[in-house]
């Protein structure tokens, strides 16, 4: 039964589902490229430096998906790409 249910809500969900994997991708992707850069310049990588600046970059993305998605209601994909972006500047 139990079975049964997480596969009604996985298929009743779906279309939040791949908004929020697509979101995580695109933020992810975002920070590996400012780390990349970061490493080109000179800079040494640890796991450390990888997740806090995931975390920052988590963080400004979400301010911006709010104001771009919720409040100006454009289109996701140019949200999230606007994310990403700016996740880079953190």
């Amino acid at each position: 039964m139990a079975k049964e249910q997480i596969t009604d809500w996985l298929i009743a969900n779906s279309r939040q589902i791949k908004e929020v994997l697509l979101f995580v991708i695109v933020v992810t992707m975002g920070t590996i490229t400012k780390m990349i850069a970061a490493i080109r310049s000179g800079s040494k990588f640890t796991l450390g430096w990888l997740v806090s600046e995931l975390i920052m970059s988590f963080f400004v993305a979400i301010t911006v998906y709010a104001v771009f998605d919720q409040f100006l209601a454009v289109n996701k994909l140019f949200s999230f790409m606007m994310c990403a972006w700016s996740g880079t500047f953190s």
